[in-house]
């Protein structure tokens, strides 16, 4: 399995960066590029490529520190592909309770004419507000099932999330909608849908660690106490070199989950060990960046304290840390056990 990126690759890293640095509207500038639809297949209305190409723009933007719904249109376009313009939404999440692959919202079909109604509230909604079809999952008379719904049949109530991402919460009351997927094929497709989400934030967050370990480092070159660099004090230099090894384990987890999905290889414990990874990184680092810089690291007005948040948000989507390791806890068993060496 090749873990490295193309030249094409390369090639498009940077011209997401320098686009990145110089478009007031990054979502407009990824539309430009043609790159919304990424990853899927251009006879579905998407632009082709692997999964490997969507690590490389959704890494650009959390390096660049961009807010823009790209991740929910990748998973989103998975479900219900289309033109690449027309961003698809997936609403799972629902307050009151932690990730769970089930669903509160109730669906009930109608009579006649093959329309669904349904019940409930989903939040929060990562860039719900701006969708132009949401893909709603819900539990019918048959189990769990997928519905597609209009935005404009549903009360959305805007806000912005702890990192200032715009967030939704969606009211449904016996709200019209059509059944895109019954169970299993529910099931099955929200598991494929939550690999491709874990795997995608993974590279934001990835591209988001390395901006704050490369800021912190600068910062403790560059930043004078008592006449030399912080980068001269050896307790802070091993701090940063304890932030960068975590980095580095993110990566090869976030690689590795990568190259799965760009073989289509759909495999939810790699996912699992991608964001037990990234999360823990992420919050290693994320700290150490606002230790290290010190009082400034706190203010708003830096960008390390985004950053922070953006990883903490990234953490507790689809699933924290502590749920990721109880999956795979969970399925130790499904493994043989190891010889001891004599």
């Amino acid at each position: 399995m090749d873990l490295t990126l193309t030249p094409e690759q390369d090639d498009l890293e940077r011209a997401v960066t320098r686009m990145l640095a110089t478009a007031p509207d990054a979502w407009a500038g990824l539309a430009e590029m043609g790159l919304l639809g990424l990853g899927v297949p251009e006879a579905d209305g998407g632009a082709g490529g692997t999964f490997a190409d969507v690590f490389v723009v959704a890494r650009a933007l959390g390096r660049a520190g961009a807010r823009t719904p790209y991740v929910e249109g990748v998973v989103g376009g998975s479900l219900l592909p289309g033109p690449a313009d027309r961003l698809v939404v997936l609403a799972h999440d629902e307050p009151g309770r932690r990730w769970h692959p089930g669903a509160g919202v109730r669906a009930e079909p109608e009579p006649t004419g093959g329309t669904w109604r349904l019940t409930g509230t989903k939040e929060p909604v990562l860039h719900g507000a701006a969708a132009d079809l949401l893909v709603v999952s819900a539990t019918g008379p048959e189990g769990l099932g997928l519905f597609v719904v209009d935005p404009a049949d549903a009360a959305i109530h805007s806000y912005l999330s702890h990192d200032r991402s715009p967030t939704a919460r969606i009211d449904l009351d016996r709200t019209p909608a059509t059944l895109l997927a019954a169970p299993p094929h529910a099931d099955e497709l929200l598991t494929a849908a939550s690999v491709r989400a874990v795997t995608a934030y993974g590279a934001e967050a990835l591209g988001a660690m390395e901006d704050a370990l490369e800021r912190t480092v600068a910062y403790l070159r560059t930043r004078h106490q008592f006449g030399v660099p912080l980068a001269s004090f050896q307790a802070l230099t091993h701090r940063a070199a304890d932030a960068y090894v975590a980095l580095e384990l993110a990566r090869s987890a976030v690689l590795y989950a990568t190259a799965c999905l760009a073989e289509d290889v759909v495999d939810p414990a790699v996912a699992s060990r991608l964001k037990v990874q990234t999360g823990r990184a992420g919050r290693l680092i994320g700290q150490e960046a606002i230790q290290l810089h010190g009082g400034i690291g706190m203010t708003d007005e830096h960008a390390i304290g985004y950053v922070t948040a953006r990883l903490e948000v990234i953490e507790h989507l689809w699933g924290d840390t502590g749920f990721h390791l109880h999956r795979l806890a969970a399925g130790l068993g499904d493994h043989g056990a190891v010889e001891l060496l004599r």
